[in-house]
């Protein structure tokens, strides 16, 4: 996996339109209609833009040293459980991530930034998977 690469795709993509968070979550409410009610509240999108900030934090974080992001992403999971949004749908987010940015970036998307962003998704959602198994497992 080729942190580098990740995070020079956020930079680009911070370049080209800022805050990407209504973008983001835009996807995210097409693909799953029913996760927009957890966000009634939020309409300053403060929560949304928050939420963004820590996911890209444990990107760059997983794609490098790996040091947090792992049990962050475990433990997110579980909570995101709790709060009614089942694994299936916790673990889009993250393509969500790689589609939104693929768009804004156009024809400057690469192939590097591509085989960067199909190596960190399988490894998390590889991750997610085994997490949300145990999860079931565990609730059986």
């Amino acid at each position: 996996m080729n942190g580098a690469v990740i995070l020079e795709t956020l930079e680009r993509v911070a370049g080209k339109c800022g805050d990407p968070t209504p973008l983001v979550y835009d996807r995210l409410f097409t693909q799953h209609p029913d996760v927009k009610a957890f966000f009634v509240l939020d309409t300053d999108d403060g929560v949304k833009g928050h939420m963004l900030q820590e996911a890209l934090e444990n990107l760059i974080d997983y794609s490098g040293e790996g040091q947090t992001a792992g049990h962050f992403i475990r433990a997110e999971l579980v909570n995101h459980d709790n709060l009614g949004i089942p694994p299936d749908v916790f673990r889009t987010f993250f393509p969500v991530l790689r589609d939104t940015f693929k768009e804004v970036l156009g024809d400057e998307w690469t192939a590097e930034m591509e085989t960067a962003w199909r190596g960190l998704l399988a490894d998390l959602d590889g991750m997610i998977a085994e997490e949300a198994a145990g999860m079931a497992n565990a609730g059986a």
